[in-house]
C-alpha cells in the first residue's frame, strides 16, 4: 500500500532487548492527504539474527596471522569455489 500512494516507510532497527511496542516511520512524500484505516498493510518487519562479537587488541604485525572468516575461499574470485 504504502508504494502506491506516494508513502514511504523509514526504516528503523528494534534493539533486541526492547519489548514495547513497535511503531512505523510512515512519511507522505505525495501532494495529497492519505488516510490509513486499520488493518491496511503498511511496512514489513524483517527479522535478521545478530552475531554477538568481541574486539580484542593486537600488534600490527599480527593484524592477519588468524583468517578473518570461517570460510576457507581465500582471495578467489567470482567462481573459484566451484573447481
Amino acid at each position: 500500500m504504502a508504494a502506491k500512494n506516494s508513502l514511504v516507510v523509514g526504516a528503523c532497527v528494534v534493539d533486541s532487548g526492547y519489548s514495547g511496542e513497535i511503531f512505523v516511520n510512515l512519511h507522505n512524500i505525495g501532494n495529497t492527504p492519505k488516510t490509513i484505516d486499520m488493518g491496511d498493510k503498511i511496512a514489513q518487519l524483517v527479522l535478521i539474527p545478530v552475531v554477538q562479537w568481541r574486539s580484542f587488541p593486537v600488534e600490527e604485525e599480527m593484524l592477519y596471522v588468524d583468517p578473518l572468516t570461517i570460510s576457507d575461499r581465500g582471495d578467489g574470485a567470482l567462481g573459484s569455489t566451484g573447481k
